[in-house]
């Protein structure tokens, strides 16, 4: 357990690969509520940052699906600086993460766990995002 822990403190050191090809294979959605988007926008532009924008798709009144880049200790949440840098539209970025969603799933079922990535625990529900067809 303080192995994660101390792993995690220092992901914020590492770099989100340059090229797409190399981030693609660990995008993955997160659901949130709407408000961390929009809040966070807020504390950004009370910060003087107003150019910082996490795109994200409604999903239903409250919820929201964003993109995270999985570093396997942690989640980064991928701005729209990135998908502009690596040439791709949030919709394309999406399908990828929806694409490596079902591999997970996929993997968890053939191997008899029960969802999430190595060390996700117990317990994790599995999340179908059909319906953002």
């Amino acid at each position: 357990m303080l192995q994660k822990w101390v792993r995690a403190w220092f992901v914020s050191e590492k770099n989100i690969p340059e090229e797409y090809e190399d981030v693609r294979p660990d995008l993955l959605p997160a659901v949130r509520g709407r408000a961390y988007y929009d809040v966070t926008r807020l504390r950004l532009q009370l910060a003087g940052n107003t150019t910082a924008e996490w795109p994200y798709q409604p999903l239903g009144e409250h919820l929201s699906v964003g993109l995270v880049y999985d570093m396997h200790e942690a989640m980064l949440t991928i701005r729209q600086e990135g998908l502009d840098n690596w040439g791709v539209t949030f919709y394309e970025a999406m399908e990828a993460a929806r694409e490596n969603l079902a591999q997970l799933q996929h993997a968890c079922d053939r191997h008899g766990t029960d969802g999430g990535p190595e060390g996700a625990g117990e317990g994790v529900e599995r999340l179908e995002l059909r319906a953002l067809d």
